[in-house]
């Protein structure tokens, strides 16, 4: 690896940062931060920090007083400070995590100062009170500041947007008691509550209102570490106690740790695998291990003298280990504090197949462990050892690259190590598989400390007491620094491994409950052991169920299991393809019998290690539909098929006891959850199963349960229970009773569950026994009963019916007509609340004809099915009235109130072909794979005002089947947004009115979730109001221009929206004339000066203006913009990512108001006087090749 750097730089207490993004590099020197450019190093912005101390920080410091408050205080420019001490100078900086806020703590001042990237005069300050000030850092929204108060008496959050503070008081530990999920939505805290240790968790998003409060299964909690999947917490004690527990966010503990036998002393280091199914775990122990020969074991060797040996000396390779290689043992008087023992440091790589572990009594050494992937089999091995010629300060992975991770050891020289198999070895000119190599700080007198990697994985930061340089690699040798290529020594191996001093590591599935018989143990320079398996699934193929579509499957094979029962395997498209069904759920079987559709609900027998095909074990009733059908079923028909369904999913370790009850065909679901836990052995869960039925011949598959039984008599029973046994019958005889439940369903303790399925008599029974018997309620799994629908097309799309009221103000589903009542269970998901405003009109058609009002709050309630009559009665939930009758049989439609909003079956994107950022989100769109209609995309006419006209609710009769429609259409728009703007973008739960969160919100919830980009400070640049495509395209620099402008589309937008605007207002309801009054204003400001005839001094201000955003955006394209691409591919890789839409959407704007076409960025340079750098041409190119861009842009850049 070629590394060039920087010249040193000063900065005080280690205080050096990388933005989010690598664009830039924040340090504090004393009390003031600086602010360099990653690509030049030159500085871009510098604040001298007001950290005079908080007014009540003054008053109590003298006498230790216990009196005022915190306080936010804002300023329009920074304040110069007087002489600065030792107590003034900053103690913590940080990045918003947009990259657009810096701040800096003092907390000997008790103060926070932050700062503006976009407006170098803003700034904020903190103040606290009497309790003081320890540390402060950003939330992951980038607008909250947490502060920590000395002695743990709270913690405050500070909001930029509002100022206001919310306080959790006593929280145990500043800065290791407290995280975030990863989304940034949950802040987890732990507390000291009247002696005992407590956690919290606060919504970030409501306010930070509490949302859970627990007491913590510790007595004296030393940290807390939570999943990278925010599901599960991990707690353990101090250095006393060896004992971790594993918490969900509820508060129930899934699993205690402790070691048997107990070492004696507690944990030290924990880290979270990447997939949060392991937790690697480091004490503070020593023990002697002895392992098998491991011959496949690499010693790495720092050389001795090497930085001694001038210039060419400033860098070497690692010297390979010979034979059997000492370790130097580190020894601390246990007296004199805590021992120099245990693993200081233990870290996973960014994929989780590797780890390293730093044990402090053997500092000089690098540990690093190979971890399986979830397809390999579960052997952990020893891999590699680094040993060095002075203790390792630290050690860290490359963020980016999974195989290469940077040390240092307080010396003049970072040491790089890499697992890529592109090592050649001069001496026998092979490849290996891994090298090492120290690299010497040329010409800087520097003791590295520390090592911090970018962001992006392409640079270090090394970072001494009082200094940093930064190390960047380099491609070519020849940009280099004189470095030498590299030179790979012979290779050796350790011989004959014997009994070594080593350190536990623990590795442990919080998901798959191992409990502490089950260890993973890795020693130095030995093959590690393992007691515990390992089960995270196989990789699978996409799952080809469909939940919102109809799917046909074959009959490939038909096998009888008795006279009225058979096992139906129906074959999947590939013979490697997977149902994709969770555990516990099941499917809809849908088919065509006398003219109408008949569904009923099934669950497979097979699971997702079945590939090719799926079993349906089914009942033939004489009274059944579906089971009639399939029972008549020919090889090759086929039938539809829909799912998943149904709320309840298993989970290995679901909880410690299950407890089944079955009749008949009833022991498909539970056969689903049996087979997936016994056969995961990391699944302790323990299952008791009583079966009813009416003869020993119905007993479905009961060779396969008694198998099982006999397989895993520790976790799995079965008691059969029939109405009509046979002679000799040993098991239970007529219904289940109350006995046989509590004799074989586990006890009524907390951590179990109950689950039912069968006929529904014998269901409420079962129900009833178990609430005698005090059991927690059951989570039930049943089945529907044959569905009859009417054999009719659906007409429009189901999301716009309106519904059949109750007498509540809730609404259901009702197709009217000659339709019957569709199952409220069966459609709940159509199941919404219709909200209305104060609002009454008439409603003239020809069916129908009726005044009616009410008050606000009230909801639709009733759609009438009525034939001729000679006089209807009308009643609404606020109103009675009598109308003469009418010559329709059709359905009456009755509009009480206005529609103010309505669920969404699936998202809608609203957009406009002209629109310059609808145009991101439409990219996202393609470029993630998104199938056609999964986001239903809606034009609304900005030309024509379509944003600005007020939603209207529609009585319309299509055939005979009237509806009330409420569309998501242009006609509402304002009611989604109230500020007209695109795009805008409604999902089930929220809607987004801006181009930033729709874009976010289609990266991570496309078909294969992305990432939330690292460039958002590229997003932030991008939007500013200073380089703003939209007045890129209403700009004028002369009058030539304007006149151009005039007659294009520029003036035919802005007259026809002021048209549209001024035949609005006057007819506008009253809580709108505001909202038109003010568009009117800004809309009249364009109009005058587009206007024939415009005054001078209105159209010299316009031009003014415009040669001054055209100066902004040519700096900006000059300068900023090449700064954030990559010489090829995109910001986000080498496929577009969340802040490449952004950034494309911008770029096809400027350039095509330039001229510039689809494919020919040319045009843009020419008009703004400048050679484009290659950078912006790259990336353009890069662009204009993919399908996306030219189906975006297929009418132009826009």
């Amino acid at each position: 690896m070629l590394l060039d750097f920087t010249e040193v730089f000063k900065q005080t207490g280690q205080l050096a940062q990388f933005s989010p993004g690598t664009t830039y590099l924040l340090t504090a020197v004393r009390d003031q931060l600086v602010v360099r450019r990653c690509g030049t190093f030159q500085i871009a912005r510098t604040w001298d920090v007001d950290t005079s101390p908080s007014s009540t920080n003054s008053l109590v410091a003298p006498t230790n007083a216990r009196s005022g408050t915190s306080r936010v205080l804002r300023s329009s420019s920074t304040t110069q400070n007087e002489e600065v001490t030792h107590d003034g100078w900053i103690t913590h900086i940080g990045w918003s995590c947009d990259s657009e806020y810096v701040l800096a703590c003092c907390s000997k001042r008790g103060v926070v100062n932050v700062y503006s990237m976009v407006d170098p005069q803003w700034n904020a300050r903190v103040e606290a009170g009497a309790e003081g000030l320890a540390r402060a850092e950003w939330a992951p929204d980038g607008r909250s500041i947490i502060c920590f108060s000395e002695w743990g008496l709270r913690v405050t959050v500070w909001s930029l947007l509002n100022g206001t503070a919310t306080y959790i008081q006593f929280p145990k530990h500043m800065d290791r008691g407290y995280t975030f999920r990863k989304d940034g939505r949950y802040f987890i805290l732990a507390e000291r509550h009247k002696s005992r240790d407590t956690i919290g968790v606060y919504d970030a998003r409501d306010g930070y209102k509490v949302t859970r409060h627990f007491q913590s299964p510790t007595q004296s909690l030393a940290a807390m570490a939570l999943s990278p999947n925010g599901r599960h917490l991990a707690v353990w004690e101090g250095p006393l106690e060896y004992k971790l527990s594993i918490l969900n966010l509820a508060g129930t503990v899934l699993r205690t740790f402790t070691p048997d036998p107990d070492p004696g002393l507690g944990i030290r280091s924990v880290a979270w695998h990447p997939s949060g199914a392991f937790l690697a775990v480091g004490g503070w122990d020593d023990k002697a291990n002895s392992y098998p020969q491991q011959l496949e074991l690499k010693v790495w060797k720092e050389p001795a003298n090497w930085l001694t040996k001038g210039p060419e000396g400033s860098f070497s390779e690692y010297d390979r280990g010979v034979g059997i290689t000492a370790l130097t043992i580190t020894r601390r008087d246990g007296a004199k504090g805590l021992p120099k023992t245990g693993a200081a440091q233990v870290e996973w790589n960014l994929t989780g197949t590797m780890l390293f572990v730093r044990y402090e009594s053997t500092s000089t050494a690098l540990h690093i462990y190979n971890f399986p992937a979830p397809d390999e089999p579960f052997k952990p091995s020893l891999k590699t050892v680094l040993l060095h010629a002075t203790p390792i300060t630290r050690a860290s992975w490359n963020p980016v690259r999974a195989e290469s991770l940077a040390i240092s050891c307080s010396r003049p020289a970072v040491y790089m190590w890499t697992s890529n198999n592109e090592w050649v070895n001069d001496n026998v000119g092979e490849i290996e598989d891994e090298g090492a190599e120290c690299i010497g700080v040329p010409g800087q007198e520097m003791v590295i400390r520390d090592v911090r990697w970018a962001p992006d994985g392409r640079g270090i930061l090394l970072v001494d007491t009082n200094s940093y340089c930064c190390a960047f690699e380099v491609e070519d040798e020849d940009q280099a620094l004189g470095l030498p290529p590299f030179a790979s020594s012979d290779e050796h191996t350790i011989k004959d491994p014997k009994t070594q001093f080593t350190r536990s590591l623990v590795a442990i599935s919080n998901a798959m409950g191992i409990d502490s018989t089950q260890l993973l143990a890795m020693g130095v320079g030995a093959a590690a052991t393992c007691a515990a398996l390992y089960f995270l699934g196989s990789k699978k193929r996409a799952p080809i169920l469909d939940p919102k579509e109809w799917k046909e499957f074959p009959l490939i094979e038909k096998i009888e299991v008795s006279p009225n029962t058979a096992i139906y395997r129906f074959g999947l498209p590939d013979p490697n393809d997977i149902l994709g069904l969770p555990i516990g759920q099941h499917i809809s079987v849908q088919a065509e019998i006398n003219g109408k559709d008949i569904m009923r609900s099934y669950t497979p027998t097979s699971s997702d290690d079945d590939r090719g095909h799926f079993d349906l074990l089914v009942k033939t009733y004489e009274k059944g539909n579906i089971s009639r059908y399939l029972s008549l079923l020919k090889i090759g028909d086929k039938v539809r098929i829909k799912g998943p369904k149904g709320q309840f999913n298993y989970h290995p370790s679901l909880s410690r006891e299950l407890g089944m009850i079955a009749g008949g065909t009833g022991i498909t679901p539970m056969l689903q959850i049996i087979r997936a836990a016994l056969k995961n052995p990391l699944d302790l869960t323990k299952i008791s199963l009583i079966y009813a039925n009416v003869s020993k011949e119905d007993i479905l598959l009961k060779t396969e349960l008694d198998d099982l039984a006999a397989r895993y008599p520790s976790r799995f029973s079965v008691y059969y229970v029939l109405n009509n046994p046979p002679e000799g019958w040993d098991g239970g005889i007529g219904f289940v009773t109350k006995d046989m439940i509590e004799k074989h369903m586990p006890p009524t303790e907390s951590n179990i569950k109950i689950l039912l399925c069968g006929p529904p008599p014998m269901l409420n029974a079962m129900k009833k026994h178990l609430d005698d018997l005090g059991y927690p309620a059951p989570r039930t799994v049943s089945k529907l009963v044959d569905q009859v629908l009417p054999h009719q097309k659906m007409r429009g799309n189901l999301r716009y019916i309106v519904i059949r009221p109750t007498s509540s103000d809730e609404a259901m589903l009702l197709l009217c007509g000659a339709c019957r009542d569709l199952s409220a269970q069966q459609y709940s998901k159509f199941r919404m609340w219709v909200p209305v405003d104060d609002y009454s009109r008439t409603i003239a058609s020809p069916s129908l004809s009726a005044a009616v009002s009410g008050k606000p709050g009230n909801f639709i309630t009733r759609l009438f099915h009525h034939k001729k009559k000679s006089e209807e009665k009308v009643t609404t939930a606020s109103t009675e009235t009598t109308k003469p009758a009418t010559s329709t049989t059709k359905v009456k439609l009755i509009l009480v109130k206005k529609i103010t909003g309505l669920p969404l079956e699936q998202p809608v994107l609203y957009v406009f072909s002209a629109s310059v950022w609808a145009s991101a989100p439409s990219l996202a769109l393609l470029e993630l794979k998104y199938p056609p209609g999964a986001v239903e995309e809606k034009a609304v006419n900005l030309v024509e005002g379509e944003n600005f006209t007020p939603g209207e609710l529609l009585a319309v009769t299509i055939d005979t089947w009237p509806f009330y429609t409420y569309g998501h259409r242009f006609s509402e728009f304002i009611k989604i947004n109230n500020n007209a703007t695109l795009p805008t973008l409604a999902t089930t739960d929220k809607i987004y009115t801006d181009t930033t969160g729709s874009v976010e919100w289609i990266v991570l919830n496309a078909p294969t979730p992305g990432a939330k980009s690292s460039h958002q400070d590229v997003i932030v640049a991008i939007h500013r109001d200073n380089i703003d495509p939209n007045f890129s395209l209403l700009s004028a620099r002369n009058q030539e221009e304007l006149d151009a402008k005039r007659g294009d589309v520029p003036g035919q937008f802005i007259r026809q929206r002021q048209a549209k605007l001024e035949e609005l207002a006057p007819k506008s309801p009253e809580n709108l004339q505001k909202w038109y009054k003010d568009k009117l204003e800004f809309n009249g400001l364009l109009s005058s000066v587009y206007a024939e005839g415009a005054p001078t001094d209105i159209t010299s201000g316009w031009f003014d203006k415009s040669n001054q955003h055209w100066d902004n955006v040519k700096t900006f394209i000059a300068s900023e913009l090449p700064a954030f691409l990559p010489e090829s591919g995109f910001v986000d890789g080498s496929a577009p990512g969340e802040a490449d839409f952004h950034v494309a959407a911008w770029l096809a704007r400027t350039a095509g108001v330039s001229g510039a076409k689809i494919d020919d960025i040319s045009p843009l340079g020419e008009a703004l006087g400048l050679t484009l750098d290659p950078k912006v041409v790259a990336y353009f190119d890069a662009w204009k090749v993919r399908d996306s861009w030219k189906k975006v842009y297929a009418e132009g850049l826009h």
